[in-house]
């Protein structure tokens, strides 16, 4: 989960494919957060979520209804528009706190439900949510497991990994073998320090190889791959 989200089904440790995704994701959040509160940073949009109140905002099955719509199994509590009040009244009565917390409630809740129905496709026995947009989020993380609970019947369980922010750069380098493969011969800088690395003490474990110093390599990997053709092409 970061500007979008992928959905990606994983069949083994090794097997891995991606199956789909959304376009709502933390860019949205914070893009439509910025235009309806006017803050400025993603922590400060937020803490204007956590201080509202999203009932003043979203019409639930009991405005409509009255109460519970037994029929087709509905709770009044139920959501069933997303910012539907503001449609019977004017916007200027709600805080922006308010609309911050529908605003984060509609984005992790259709998370949630999109990540459920893949489930019910694919049936996994589990759904694990990283991305840079859980990253000390934890009133989106419980929202999102709020709703694969609730869609699930408890069925399926939503599971949140540590330091959700890295796992895809982490993933890059561990798959990047070429790159490695090149530390085992080669000398790099590292940005960290500044100071030269001898390739035994980058290469293992790989967890010790920043996403910083692999990038680096790379990036002079390249100059060196160019200036090496521009002096072959002057040699021809």
């Amino acid at each position: 989960v970061g500007s979008g989200v992928s959905i990606l089904l994983m069949e083994s440790a090794n097997e891995f494919k991606r199956v789909g995704g959304s376009s709502l994701g933390g860019a949205t959040f914070f893009g439509l957060a910025k235009l309806i509160s006017g803050c400025t940073s993603f922590e400060e949009a937020l803490s204007l979520a956590r201080r509202g109140d999203s009932k003043k905002v979203d019409l639930l099955v009991g405005d409509i209804y009255g109460g519970h719509y037994c029929e087709l199994g509905l709770s009044a509590d139920v959501i069933a528009a997303y910012f539907g009040k503001l449609a019977r009244c004017d916007s200027t009565e709600v805080e922006r706190e308010d609309l911050m917390a529908a605003l984060l409630k509609l984005i992790t809740y259709s998370i949630g439900s999109t990540a459920f129905l893949y489930a019910k496709i694919y049936n996994p026995k589990k759904i694990i949510f990283t991305g840079n947009f859980l990253r000390g989020n934890v009133d989106a993380e419980a929202r999102i497991a709020f709703m694969v609970r609730r869609m699930s019947e408890g069925n399926t369980e939503a599971l949140f990994l540590e330091r959700v922010g890295y796992y895809g750069s982490l993933g890059a380098l561990l798959g990047a073998a070429p790159i490695r493969a090149r530390l085992s011969s080669l000398s790099i800088f590292s940005i960290d320090d500044g100071c030269r690395e001898t390739p035994q003490s980058l290469v293992l474990p790989a967890s010790k190889i920043s996403p910083k110093q692999a990038l680096l390599f790379d990036n002079d990997q390249v100059e060196e791959d160019e200036e090496k053709k521009e002096h072959d092409d002057k040699c021809i």
